[in-house]
């Protein structure tokens, strides 16, 4: 017998692009479109262009796009960068019941991820890929019996890791 974990997993691999409901797709591609928007707008920010300028010299071969600049980085720190300027102005999504910013914790690394990729990523694949680790962000996000305003821990990021791992390893396959 699987526990809740195992059950989990299968569902965030298992779950199929033509298994979400129409009113999720279409969900999942006006929060993209939004944190895309958040993302240029933050990204003439003068710390989001400090991080970008800082992260440029590591990491491996440049195959990720710095959304707003002529800049590519390595996935991981083009995701990062990415998913600081959605952040930056605070005008991206926010999840009510577990206080979560989960499109900007997600959307960010699954398009890095989709560009270093060496296969095509479809457009299917990438929604997939996000309304199932957005679902999980979303349900991670309201388990703690405290709210994040009492802890002052951020479930965008100590749940929205889980969520962004998850997506990469559904790219990756």
């Amino acid at each position: 017998m699987s526990g809740p974990t195992e059950r989990l997993a299968a569902w965030l691999v298992e779950t199929s692009f033509d298994d979400l409901p129409k009113p999720t797709v279409l969900a999942v591609r006006r929060a993209a479109l939004d944190t895309l928007g958040c993302v240029l707008a933050g990204a003439a920010v003068p710390e989001c262009e400090r991080l970008a300028g800082a992260l440029a010299p590591l990491g491996s071969a440049a195959t990720s796009t710095v959304v707003g600049r002529r800049q590519r980085l390595a996935a991981p720190w083009a995701a990062m960068v990415n998913a600081t300027a959605g952040r930056a102005l605070d005008m991206d999504d926010l999840y009510e019941p577990g206080q979560v910013h989960a499109s900007v914790a997600v959307f960010p690394v699954g398009l890095a991820v989709a560009e270093a990729l060496e296969r095509p990523i479809t457009g299917r694949e990438l929604v997939a890929a996000t309304a199932t680790a957005v679902e999980l962000l979303a349900r991670l996000s309201i388990a703690p019996e405290q709210d994040s305003n009492v802890t002052g821990l951020s479930h965008t990021y100590h749940c929205g890791v889980f969520a962004a791992a998850a997506a990469t390893a559904r790219l990756l396959g």
